[in-house]
C-alpha cells in the first residue's frame, strides 16, 4: 500500500549537493635562472573525485529514514546533468619564463608551463534530464512514466576481476596521451625596501587528455519507461560491467552511437593574484581562481571557484600567515600556518574547523630551498 506522495522538483527544492576532493603529490622539481631567463621541470600526480549537482531531494528519497519502513511515491523532475566521477593522472611540466621589461621601479615577466600528461583512471556516471515517478515498496525502488539520459564511462584499469578497483598509485609515467598548458604574466612594482606590489594573471589547465578506444568504455543511453511499466533500480548492483550489462538487456534503454575516441577536458581556470607590502614585516595577498569549463559536461574534469585573502607577518626567517578563503562548495574557511627558512607547516581551515564554522579541515607541509638569493 502506498502511503505518501512526495514531489521532487529541483526547480523548487533546496540547492543541489556537490562534493569535491583532490589529492596532489608533488614529485621532484628543479628550476634554473640565468639572467633574464628561467627554466624548470616539475612532476606531480593528481587524483580528483567529485559529486556535482546531485538533486538534494532525490538523494533524500533513497536515504530518508522514513523510506526504510514505508511505501512511497516520489515525483522526479531534475532538468540538468548530475554527475559522479573519479579520475587520476600524472604530469611532467616543462617551465619557461622570460623577463620582458625591467627598471629600478618595475618589472614585467611572462611564463609558461607545458604539461605532458599520463592518464590512468577515469570513471563517470551522469544522469541528465531525469523526470518520472519513483515508486518505493519496502526496500525495492522502481521507475515508471520516466525518461532521461545516462552516461557511463570507466577505464579498463578500473575493472579488476569484475570488481570496482579504482586506485591512486602515485606516479606512473607511461603512455603519455595528453597535453596541457599554463600561461601567465607577472608585474612587480619595486621600491627601496623591496617589492611593493606583486601581481599576476594566468590561465591554468588549458588542454585535454585522451584514452584509446580499447582502454575506455564510454556509452550513453536514453531511456523511456511508459506509465504502467516498471524498471527496478535496486537490481542495478555489482561491478560496473554488470550494471551496464543489465542496462543493455533492458528494452527501456537505447544505446547511442559511441564516439570513436574519448577525451577529457582539463580543469581550466582563470587565476588572478596580488600581494601588497605595507612594510617589511606585514604583507597581504589576494588570490582568485575562477572556473572556465562546464561542470555538468561528462568529459569535464572540474575545479571549484575560490578566493583567498592571506595576511602575513615576517620576522627575519620566521613567518606567520593566516589564509581566509571562500570556496564554492564548503564556504568560508580560515587557517593558520608557520614558516621557518624553507620549512613550512599549516592549514587553510583549522581556525573555522575548530570553531565548527567550516565544513573541512586540511593540512599542508613542505620544504623548499634555493641555491641563489633572488634579486
Amino acid at each position: 500500500m502506498i502511503k505518501k506522495l512526495k514531489i521532487i522538483n529541483s526547480n523548487k527544492a533546496g540547492k543541489p549537493i556537490s562534493f569535491r576532493s583532490e589529492a596532489e603529490i608533488l614529485g621532484p622539481s628543479v628550476g634554473i635562472r640565468s639572467e633574464k631567463w628561467a627554466f624548470g621541470i616539475n612532476t606531480k600526480s593528481i587524483a580528483n573525485g567529485n559529486m556535482i549537482d546531485i538533486d538534494a531531494d532525490l538523494s533524500e528519497a533513497f536515504s530518508d529514514f522514513e523510506v526504510q519502513s514505508n511505501n512511497n511515491i516520489f515525483s522526479i523532475n531534475s532538468p540538468y546533468n548530475q554527475r559522479v566521477y573519479l579520475g587520476n593522472w600524472s604530469e611532467i611540466g616543462l617551465m619557461l619564463g622570460r623577463e620582458i621589461f625591467s627598471n629600478e621601479n618595475q618589472r614585467l615577466s611572462l611564463g609558461t608551463n607545458f604539461r605532458i600528461i599520463f592518464p590512468q583512471n577515469y570513471i563517470n556516471l551522469g544522469v541528465d534530464n531525469i523526470r518520472g515517478t519513483l515508486i518505493q515498496e519496502n526496500l525495492n525502488f522502481s521507475l515508471t512514466n520516466a525518461g532521461g539520459r545516462v552516461n557511463l564511462v570507466y577505464s579498463s584499469e578500473s575493472i579488476s576481476n569484475n570488481n570496482f578497483n579504482f586506485s591512486f598509485e602515485g606516479f606512473q609515467f607511461k603512455d603519455p596521451s595528453g597535453l596541457g598548458l599554463d600561461i601567465g604574466a607577472n608585474y612587480q612594482l619595486l621600491a627601496k625596501e623591496g617589492t611593493k606590489l606583486n601581481a599576476g594573471l594566468a590561465f591554468r589547465g588549458l588542454g585535454s587528455m585522451s584514452y584509446p578506444q580499447g582502454n575506455i568504455n564510454n556509452n550513453s543511453y536514453s531511456f523511456n519507461i511508459p506509465q504502467g511499466q516498471f524498471y527496478r533500480l535496486d537490481e542495478l548492483r555489482g561491478s560496473l560491467e554488470e550494471i551496464e550489462r543489465r542496462i543493455q538487456e533492458s528494452n527501456f534503454f537505447q544505446r547511442e552511437t559511441p564516439p570513436s575516441s574519448f577525451e577529457t577536458i582539463l580543469p581550466t581556470q582563470l587565476v588572478v593574484y596580488g600581494e601588497w607590502m605595507f612594510n617589511q614585516k606585514f604583507y597581504i595577498s589576494v588570490n582568485s581562481h575562477q572556473r572556465m569549463g562546464n561542470n555538468r559536461s561528462n568529459t569535464q574534469i572540474t575545479s571549484q571557484n575560490l578566493i583567498i585573502i592571506t595576511p602575513r607577518i615576517l620576522l627575519g626567517k620566521f613567518e606567520m600567515y593566516s589564509p581566509w578563503a571562500h570556496f564554492e562548495v564548503s564556504g568560508l574557511s580560515g587557517g593558520l600556518g608557520f614558516r621557518f627558512g624553507g620549512f613550512f607547516i599549516g592549514s587553510n581551515s583549522v581556525i573555522t574547523g575548530l570553531l565548527s564554522q567550516g565544513k573541512m579541515i586540511d593540512f599542508h607541509t613542505g620544504l623548499s630551498w634555493s641555491f641563489e638569493k633572488r634579486q
